[in-house]
């Protein structure tokens, strides 16, 4: 179970370093492809000329400026580089921790212990007069 725990953080912490990108193709204003890579990759929608302006049949601002047609957009997701891991105190009360242990840690080591009960146990007659033993007699 350790060894499982620790490979799958080691794992996380791997990948969390590594870093993802989530690349977009836009083609005519429009999302065509989305892929998920570790690097930038660029996708594309097969046309030959991308970087060519778009046909629109109405001319308008946009088309004094000319903008390719297809685009790509990169969304990268990774651990901030300057990340510093804070200490951590930890305050021991002794008092609780006695407490704790004498409720619940204690009764699940004796409950451990077998204990024979048996309904058919006899209680022994002491072998001497019990009064007399102890002195105590009623006047």
């Amino acid at each position: 179970m350790k060894k499982i725990l620790s490979v799958s953080l080691a794992l996380t912490i791997l990948f969390a370093n590594i870093g993802f990108s989530m690349n977009t193709h836009f083609c005519g204003g429009e999302a065509v492809e989305t892929s998920f890579s570790i690097g930038l990759h660029n996708p594309d929608c097969g046309m030959d000329n991308m970087d060519e302006a778009c046909e629109t049949t109405t001319p308008t601002e946009e088309q004094l400026i000319p903008q390719p047609c297809c685009e790509n957009q990169h969304q990268l997701m990774q651990l901030d580089e300057n990340a510093t891991i804070q200490p951590v105190t930890v305050f021991t009360n002794f008092a609780f921790l006695a407490a704790f242990i004498a409720v619940f840690v204690e009764p699940v080591i004796i409950a451990d212990q077998t204990f024979t009960q048996s309904n058919n146990y006899r209680v022994p007659l002491p072998n001497e007069d019990i009064q007399v033993l102890f002195q105590t007699f009623i006047i």
